[in-house]
C-alpha cells in the first residue's frame, strides 16, 4: 500500500464495512479498514444477532445478486445448522453469532489488498477545496492505533460505523440526530433448556409467565417485552429484552453506559433466576451476554434521504444502490414493536445517492447510518441490506475514478 492515494478508508468492520472492503479491494484499490474494536462482526457478533434480515424476499429466495449470495452460501458450507428460517411474514438465514465472526475473519485475511486495523480509530481528517470539482474533498485521514499513528492520503472515505461517526469528525452538520431514538436490543444466551421451551405455542406460556411476573413485581419492568427465541442448536434459546436508550444507554463507552450494562446484566441474572424455577429452564446455564445493540445512532446527510412513504410505495430508483423489503420493524421505547409490511412480493430501492454524504466529493456512508428518515432505516437497517449497501458503494467509488 506504497501508494497513499490509492487508499479506500472505511470506518467500522460490521456488516456494511466487510463488504465494502471486500468488493473495493476485489476490484484492486488497496483497502484500510480500521475498527474500534479487538474483533470484526459488528452487531452480529457482538450483540449476538442470530436471524440475518435482509437476505430473502417474502418468497424465500435471495433478494439481492453479488457477495450477499456469497455469504450465505460461506454460512451454510461452515455450518450444517446454518439454515433459512421463516418468521412471520419474513424469511432470515438463521446462524451461530460464533460461526459467522469466523466466517467473515477468515475472508477478510483471504484479501491481500486489505489491511484491517483493529482498537483503532479515526481521529482526524485533512478537507480541502477540489478545485476541478470546486467542492470539499478529503485529502487524508489520521488514524490512532495504540500508542501509534497512521497518516495516509485517501481516494474515498466510506464511514460504515452505525452512527456517521467519522462523518461528524469531519463536520458535525453532515449527521443528523433530531429524531428519537428507538429501543435498544439485549440479548443473552441460555443452554440445555428443553425443546418445549422453544417451540411454538410451548414458549408462549413461558412468555405470559414473564409478564405476569412483571404485573406482580417479582420481576422489574425492563423483562416486560422479553421474547424467548429458539438457538441455532438443540437446547440452545436466545432470550432478547427491549431496553430504552433515552436514559444514558446511548453510548456504552461512558461511565453511564458501563453502569447501565451492570444494572442488565443484573436483571438478566433475576430473570435467568426466575426462569430456572420452571422444569423447562431448571437445567439452563447462560453461555453468552451480548453487548447492548442499538438500532439508530443517527444518520449522515446525503444526497437523498429515503422515507417511509419511498419504502410503503417500493419505490424504484435510477441510481438503484440495492434492493430491501424487510418491513419497517420500529421500536418505540414506550409503546413497543410495531411492523408494516410491504404487499407480498415486493421491494423497495435504496438509491446511491443516501449513501453518498452531501457536498463532499469522496466521502461515503454505508449500513445503519445511511441517509433516510428513522421509519426507513428502521426497515433498511437489517444484516443483508448492510452487506448490499456496501457493494454497491465500492462498485459506485470504482466507476467514478
Amino acid at each position: 500500500m506504497s501508494d497513499a492515494k490509492e487508499i479506500l478508508v472505511i470506518s467500522g468492520a460490521g456488516s456494511a464495512g466487510i463488504s465494502t472492503a471486500i468488493s473495493a479491494a476485489r476490484k484492486g484499490h488497496p483497502v484500510v479498514l480500521v475498527e474500534k474494536s479487538s474483533a470484526i462482526g459488528g452487531t452480529v457478533t457482538k450483540s449476538l444477532i442470530h436471524t440475518l434480515g435482509g437476505i430473502f424476499s417474502s418468497s424465500g429466495e435471495f433478494i439481492n445478486n453479488g457477495i450477499i449470495v456469497e455469504l450465505a452460501n460461506r454460512l451454510f458450507k461452515s455450518d450444517p445448522f446454518a439454515k433459512k428460517r421463516k418468521i412471520g411474514r419474513t424469511w432470515t438465514l438463521q446462524c451461530s453469532p460464533e460461526i459467522y465472526g469466523r466466517v467473515v475473519e477468515e475472508w477478510i485475511k483471504e484479501e491481500s489488498n486489505i489491511k484491517l486495523m483493529l482498537n483503532s480509530e479515526i481521529c482526524g481528517a485533512e478537507v480541502s477545496i477540489d478545485h476541478q470539482n470546486a467542492i470539499p474533498s478529503i485529502q487524508s485521514i489520521t488514524v490512532r492505533s495504540g500508542d501509534r499513528r497512521l497518516d495516509a492520503g485517501v481516494i474515498a472515505l466510506i464511514d460504515t460505523t452505525g452512527s456517521g461517526s467519522v462523518i461528524r469528525l469531519i463536520d458535525p452538520c453532515l449527521a443528523n440526530d433530531s429524531e428519537p431514538k428507538p429501543a435498544a436490543g439485549f440479548i443473552f444466551i441460555l443452554k440445555d433448556v428443553e425443546s418445549e421451551a422453544l417451540n411454538f405455542p410451548g414458549n408462549i406460556k413461558y412468555l405470559h409467565g414473564i409478564r405476569d411476573a412483571v404485573k406482580k413485581g417479582i420481576l422489574p419492568v425492563e423483562c416486560a417485552e422479553t421474547w424467548i427465541d429458539q438457538g441455532v442448536y438443540e437446547g440452545e434459546c436466545y432470550v432478547k429484552m427491549t431496553v430504552s436508550v433515552q436514559s444514558g444507554q446511548l453510548d456504552p463507552d461512558n461511565q453511564a453506559g458501563r453502569t447501565s450494562v451492570r444494572t442488565l446484566n443484573k436483571i438478566r441474572d433475576e430473570l435467568m433466576a426466575f426462569l430456572r424455577t420452571m422444569p423447562a429452564f431448571s437445567k439452563a446455564y447462560l453461555y453468552k451476554t451480548g453487548d447492548l445493540g442499538l438500532r439508530d445512532g443517527g444518520r449522515i446527510i446525503g444526497e437523498y434521504c429515503l422515507t417511509q412513504a419511498d419504502i410503503m410505495e417500493a419505490r424504484k430508483f435510477d441510481d438503484a444502490a440495492c434492493r430491501c423489503s424487510w418491513p419497517i420493524e420500529y421500536w418505540d421505547p414506550e409503546k413497543g414493536v410495531t411492523i408494516a409490511y410491504l404487499e407480498d412480493n415486493a421491494f423497495y430501492e435504496i438509491p446511491l445517492r443516501a449513501l453518498k454524504v452531501r457536498n463532499i466529493r469522496n466521502a461515503w456512508a454505508a449500513g445503519k447510518c445511511f441517509s433516510g428518515d428513522s421509519k426507513a432505516r428502521a426497515s433498511a437497517r437489517v444484516v443483508g441490506c448492510c452487506w448490499s449497501m456496501g457493494e454497491a458503494v465500492a462498485d459506485g467509488i470504482h466507476k467514478n475514478l
